[in-house]
């Protein structure tokens, strides 16, 4: 069930990361707003291809921590509409989004990648 869904999870970021590319490539809002959607999409593109790569090589660890990365700038395109809301000028909220949209998912993948380190079980150091 896990490699289909990795299969449709790849799939599905090809056709996305192709219709952010596009976007980025013919904004009709602003230069800087074309420059952030390929930069989105090229770090989700290789986040991708880095979870890729690392499960190929067997290095489960990595796919997963490149897969929480992946979701992370996934998730800012969805944070990105959902908070594209009628809340001031459309410079005011195309400025904060660009922030939102990775700020945040980032702050919360941070906690996960970060959680069971710091809150984990204590490491013993082996007796003398």
């Amino acid at each position: 069930m896990h490699r289909f869904t990795g299969r449709l999870y790849l799939a599905g970021g090809a056709l996305g990361a192709a219709a952010a590319f596009d976007m980025s490539f013919n904004s009709v809002v602003s230069w800087t707003f074309g420059v952030t959607g390929f930069t989105m999409a090229s770090a989700w593109t290789i986040c991708t291809a880095m979870a890729f790569a690392a499960i190929r090589r067997r290095q489960v660890q990595a796919h997963r921590e490149w897969m929480i990365r992946g979701y992370v700038v996934l998730f800012g395109f969805v944070v990105f509409r959902a908070l594209f809301a009628e809340l001031g000028t459309l410079q005011e909220r195309l400025t904060a989004i660009m922030w939102l949209c990775w700020v945040a998912p980032l702050l919360v993948a941070e906690v996960v990648l970060q959680w069971r380190r710091t809150f984990g079980p204590l490491e013993r150091k082996p007796p003398r």
